[in-house]
């Protein structure tokens, strides 16, 4: 048996979007500028679904049969940088 955890930054949807504006109203007055609320996020935003999907696939493939007791962090650099 394997055993696969996956931490996840956040990642493009209409609900990070949303986050992402409200934020970026508190902080700048201006939910356009939500740009700007990430700009010290090493990846700058939310990831594509893609972006963390992909990595997920292939953790579970034959591929990565020998991965066993492992987390998979794809949060674009975030965790590294605390």
């Amino acid at each position: 048996m394997r055993v696969l955890a996956v931490v996840s930054g956040p990642v493009r949807t209409d609900r990070i979007a949303a986050l992402l504006r409200s934020r970026a109203e508190a902080e700048f007055g201006d939910p356009g500028r939500r740009r700007e609320s990430t700009s010290k996020w090493p990846m700058v935003g939310a990831a594509r679904a893609e972006a963390c999907a992909d990595p997920m696939v292939f953790a579970a493939s034959a591929r990565a049969s020998y991965i066993s007791g492992a987390v998979l962090t794809i949060d674009g650099g975030i965790g590294a940088r605390a």
